[in-house]
């Protein structure tokens, strides 16, 4: 099936100070969407399992796997000991219908679409009012990190919980009161569940002081006040063309529909705000980095201050 499975886990999950285990089958395990088709995974989802009192992950892993009628439910499963069972390297159930949900770093997660842009953490917990362990949220917060780190930029923040993006349908995760150790979560409603806003500092704050700056709308505006949108004319070959350039890099978009262009734009954003490349690619299909000595001055530049050179003096 089509898309990326994170077969490549198991260097980012180790020598974090967490016991993983790897279900049977994992590389290949995931729900009928296949793997990720964005490059990544956008966000880690935390959910409680509401299964018994000390589920184990096996077990909890086993039947999200095996026996539910939503199989796989989810990645990870993370039990009372603090251990972690993988169980899938694709995109799994795990979500349901919610949203549309905006994203700490600027995306918004379309209508219902959770399961194809999410990876799940299952804590096993009955959340009604059983601990959660130091151990077991340990090894959440390391997990999340983990992935976070690996595949969303470092944005360790870009975290949600079920209950933020099915308000009404979902309670998890919960209770507040239940969370032992450091992590001291207020209860946003009558059912205990954690204020996401307590969650995402925790998880910046284990990932360490210094992380990269947010995708957020205000630094997207301030980087397009600094670009400069090119097209070519009409009797060029392959007008549709696009070039932007940040007067440092100049990328050539060869893009035929207004979706590929948007993704092509939100590639070279991602990229200008930090993002990893190899991460800030699966935004977009068709844009590359063009030499400085290869650079081309057909086109023109749509900065009417520009009068009608680019920013090296080029006439279209």
């Amino acid at each position: 099936m089509a898309g990326r499975y994170l077969t490549d886990m198991p260097p980012f999950l180790n020598n974090i100070g967490v016991n993983v285990g790897y279900q049977d089958g994992w590389q290949s395990r995931s729900r009928s969407s296949g793997g990720y088709q964005f490059g990544g995974p956008w966000c880690v989802m935390w959910h409680h399992t509401a299964g018994s009192v000390s589920q184990s992950a096996w077990d909890a892993a086993s039947y999200g796997s095996y026996s539910s009628d939503s199989k796989p439910i989810a990645n990870a499963y993370i039990d009372d000991t603090g251990l972690c069972v993988i169980a899938a390297a694709g995109c799994t159930n795990t979500n349901g219908k919610g949203g549309p949900y905006r994203l700490p770093d600027g995306r918004t997660v379309p209508l219902d679409d959770m399961n194809r842009y999410a990876w799940g953490i299952e804590i096993c917990n009955n959340g009604v009012g059983e601990h959660y362990s130091v151990a077991q949220l340990d090894a959440c917060f390391k997990i999340s990190n983990a992935i976070c780190k690996g595949y969303i930029g470092s944005h360790y923040d870009n975290v949600v919980e079920h209950i933020n993006w099915a308000p009404g349908r979902k309670i998890d995760p919960a209770t507040a009161a239940a969370a032992d150790g450091p992590f001291d979560p207020r209860s946003m409603n009558a059912n205990g569940s954690w204020n996401v806003d307590d969650l995402r500092a925790e998880c910046k704050k284990r990932g360490g002081a210094v992380t990269p700056p947010p995708v957020g709308e205000a630094l997207i505006s301030e980087l397009e006040q600094g670009m400069h949108y090119y097209i070519k004319p009409k009797n060029e070959e392959s007008s549709s063309t696009t070039w932007v350039s940040d007067l440092t890099n100049k990328w050539a978009m060869h893009s035929g529909t207004q979706l590929k262009t948007d993704r092509d734009l939100q590639y070279i954003r991602l990229l200008g705000c930090g993002m990893p490349q190899e991460t800030a690619h699966g935004f977009a299909y068709d844009s590359f980095v063009v030499d400085k000595d290869q650079w081309r001055a057909y086109g023109f530049n749509i900065d009417p201050t520009m009068s009608g050179r680019d920013a090296w003096g080029w006439k279209p």
